[in-house]
């Protein structure tokens, strides 16, 4: 097999080769963040109830190929990226959009039953970075549960989300699949879309959402900027058609809930 890299560099000469390596040294082409590297955060302090700053260490640089995002995982967005498959979400993780980046899931985001989600940003303006999630296949959720399964717990300490179940899918924007409820979603900032689809809630279950889970789950808003949006005969947050509303609990942020 021909290495197109290795055969080019066979064919250059002194000057070629002194111009690479002052390409590869230079700042503007070393990655801005590297696995190991300090990374800044913000997160939600509940005793003081505002967002405070963090420092982790050991990210794994999404790059899109990723299928599961693992139990114990710190997932850094440093770049616009686009995933290629619907990736899971197991045990608990945090990811964190870097200012400036997109990260989009055309597919959507598996976060099932007994695992959890922390999105964090780097900052609470307008380079916070974007999370843009559509399902694309029947009865799955924009972020949450797949067909019959209830959506796991989700907790937004910020950022640019946009999360949709494309129409005539009965799953909900956040939260459960077709039939499936949802555990714990909690927003303290950033600024959420979340839209439902055929009589799913935007934040909530999807269309018989009590076949899964009796009772429903629990939404807190804390603050940020909430638009939630349900498919017809959904809430907007709560229930789906058939479905129990659970426990709907805003303190705080801008919501505006249109069903």
């Amino acid at each position: 097999m021909k290495h197109y890299l290795t055969d080019t560099l066979k064919k250059w000469g002194m000057a070629e080769m002194a111009f690479l390596a002052c390409m590869l040294w230079h700042p503007a082409c070393v990655p801005s963040i590297l696995a190991g590297d300090s990374v800044t955060y913000l997160t939600f302090d509940e005793a003081n109830g505002s967002l405070r700053e963090e420092i982790q260490t050991g990210c794994v640089i999404l790059n899109g190929t990723e299928t599961t995002l693992s139990d114990g995982g710190w997932f850094l967005l440093d770049s616009d990226i686009e995933f290629a498959v619907r990736p899971d979400i197991e045990g608990t993780v945090h990811l964190i959009l870097g200012d400036g980046c997109s990260l989009t899931a055309p597919k959507g985001i598996h976060l099932g039953q007994g695992n959890t989600l922390y999105i964090h940003a780097q900052s609470a303006d307008g380079q916070m970075g974007r999370l843009i999630a559509t399902s694309n296949a029947n009865y799955v959720a924009g972020i949450g549960g797949n067909k019959n399964e209830a959506c796991g717990n989700l907790i937004i300490d910020g950022g640019d989300i946009t999360a949709t179940a494309s129409n005539y899918y009965y799953a909900a924007g956040i939260g459960g699949g077709f039939c499936g409820s949802w555990g714990s979603i909690t927003v303290h900032d950033g600024i959420i879309r979340a839209t439902g689809g055929d009589s799913s809630a935007g934040i909530g279950g999807g269309y018989f959402s009590d076949h899964i889970q009796k009772g429903g789950g629990i939404v807190t808003i804390t603050g940020g900027k909430v638009l939630a949006t349900s498919g017809k005969r959904g809430a907007a947050i709560g229930g789906g058609f058939m479905g129990c509303g659970g426990q709907i609990f805003i303190y705080g942020g801008q919501v505006s809930a249109q069903a």
